[in-house]
């Protein structure tokens, strides 16, 4: 059986990324690669920022979306992706 979306599509949304600051560089970049593998996106779209602690990051993606497919299929490439510890 097939869920339905909370989301009405198009529409802006937003991933966020978490993880250590040790791979920030690395995680950054495919995080990146991820998402434009399935919408476009421009360099002001991503942005990044640090815990208090500096132990983590957070990578947020704001991403213009046409269907819930699309959503689904990000978020499969970003659960792949090796340095997460969290995704929201």
């Amino acid at each position: 059986m097939k869920q339905r979306s909370l989301q009405t599509y198009p529409c802006k949304y937003t991933f966020k990324v978490f993880g250590t600051v040790s791979v920030q560089e690395q995680l950054s970049q495919e995080v990146e690669t991820a998402v434009t593998k399935v919408v476009e996106i421009s360099a002001a779209s991503i942005n990044h920022r640090s815990s208090s602690a500096g132990k983590y990051f957070c990578i947020s993606v704001n991403a213009l979306l046409e269907s819930e497919d699309q959503r689904r299929r990000i978020y499969t490439l970003l659960q792949q992706l090796e340095g997460v510890r969290y995704i929201l």
